[in-house]
C-alpha cells in the first residue's frame, strides 16, 4: 500500500512538472541563441596619424548592470574580473576588423539578466558613454539580430528593423 502511494505521489509531481515546463514554454518567450552582429566602419579607431585600427571588444553576462553601470571605462578594461565581479555570469573577448562584421551566437546563461558589449577605443567619448551598449536578455529575440555599429569613438545600437 505504501509503495502505492509513493508512486502515485512521484507520477503526480511528474505531471505537475511537466505542465508547469509546457506553461513555461508557451508563455514565456525564451532567449536560446541571442545573435549580435558587431560591424565596424571603415574609419574608426583613428590612432594620432589617423589610421584606423582594428577594435577590441568585450561581451559580458550580467546578473545585474548596476556595477557595470557606475565603472569608468578605464576600470572596466583595467580590472572589470573585479569591479564587475559580483554580477559577471560569462565574458568573451572580440576582436573587429576595419568595415568588417563579427557575428556572436552565445546562449546565455540562465543567471543572466543582461548582456553587455563594450569597445577598447584609443579616444572614446566617455562624457557621452558611446563605448557601451547594455541590452536585457528581454531586449534579445532569437529571431531578430541586434546591431551595433562602430564608429570612430563609440557604438550605436541600431533599431531593429521591421520586416
Amino acid at each position: 500500500m505504501s509503495v502505492t502511494r509513493f508512486e502515485s505521489g512521484h507520477l503526480l509531481r511528474h505531471k505537475n512538472d511537466v505542465i508547469v515546463a509546457v506553461t513555461k514554454s508557451i508563455f514565456y518567450k525564451q532567449v536560446k541563441i541571442p545573435h549580435l552582429d558587431i560591424q565596424a566602419r571603415e574609419a574608426v579607431n583613428n590612432d594620432a596619424t589617423v589610421a584606423s585600427l582594428a577594435t577590441l571588444g568585450r561581451i559580458y553576462q550580467l546578473k545585474d548592470r548596476k556595477m557595470f553601470d557606475g565603472t569608468d571605462y578605464p576600470s572596466l578594461f583595467a580590472e572589470d574580473s573585479q569591479v564587475i565581479k559580483a554580477d559577471l555570469v560569462a565574458e568573451k573577448d572580440i576582436r573587429i576588423s576595419l568595415g568588417a562584421a563579427v557575428s556572436i551566437d552565445v546562449p546565455p546563461d540562465e543567471k543572466a539578466e543582461y548582456v553587455a558589449v563594450t569597445g577598447l577605443f584609443l579616444a572614446p567619448y566617455i562624457a557621452n558613454n558611446t563605448c557601451r551598449v547594455v541590452l536585457s536578455c528581454d531586449d534579445l529575440d532569437p529571431d531578430k539580430t541586434r546591431k551595433i555599429e562602430l564608429n570612430n569613438h563609440g557604438m550605436t545600437l541600431l533599431p531593429l528593423k521591421d520586416k
